[in-house]
């Protein structure tokens, strides 16, 4: 281990804010594994960070909200890069992952999910120099499509990163007729549920679009860590 990165795995998982104050010149920080539990294994305490700037965590069942918001208070002036994998949100009614929404019930269940958590970052106010922002390997990838798109933060972003989630038309169709997503330099909506149409629609964006591969389609859809 050197001072400029470090990993931990599944059986480390527990508070990373004392290795990142025992480390002040640590620049990248990479958390792999899961729990069943509400907390993960993974926590947070608020502090300031004035190297680090990628932020990686990888998580198979679900990042709860506490950790989400958890996140959201570092104080991180100099990350570029944030990958969050994100798993299921059961506070997203399932009902929007089989049928079609309307606009009044997305607004409604955005409110009571982890996408409401996840604003801070979305809107580019929690960390200002974001260049890369990953929020793959998730149960609500549509809504995450269709709020980010109303973001400021697509201004400045030069990789947005779906991949590995479920993705479909609707989500999909939502950023193709979003023109701050022209401005990216690539696009990842691979690992989703899009149709070959899709795909060749979304080609036409004037930014690098990695769409391949894509899952089978199927009555229920699962992000990739799933199962």
């Amino acid at each position: 281990m050197h001072d400029y990165e470090y990993k931990t795995s599944d059986a480390q998982l527990s508070n990373m804010s004392p290795l990142l104050k025992a480390y002040p010149k640590l620049e990248v920080l990479q958390v792999r594994g899961f729990g069943y539990h509400s907390d993960c294994g993974l926590a947070f305490e608020p502090l300031r960070h004035e190297h680090l700037k990628s932020l990686i965590l990888e998580t198979g069942y679900m990042l709860c909200n506490k950790i989400i918001d958890q996140i959201c208070q570092l104080d991180l002036p100099e990350v570029e890069y944030l990958e969050l994998w994100l798993g299921n949100d059961e506070n997203y009614s399932q009902r929007l992952y089989y049928q079609d929404e309307n606009e009044e019930d997305f607004r409604s269940n955005i409110a009571y999910s982890s996408l409401s958590n996840l604003i801070p970052i979305i809107s580019g106010k929690a960390f200002p120099k974001l260049k890369y922002l990953g929020l793959r390997s998730a149960s609500y990838s549509d809504a995450i499509a269709k709020t980010i798109v109303e973001s400021t933060l697509l201004e400045k972003l030069l990789v947005l990163d779906i991949s590995m989630g479920t993705l479909t038309e609707q989500g999909a169709e939502a950023l193709f007729n979003c023109p701050k997503i022209n401005q990216l330099h690539t696009l990842n909506v691979s690992m989703n549920f899009l149709s070959t149409t899709m795909i060749e629609k979304l080609s036409n964006l004037k930014c690098r679009v990695v769409a391949e591969p894509q899952a089978d389609s199927a009555e229920y859809r699962y992000y990739t860590l799933s199962e």
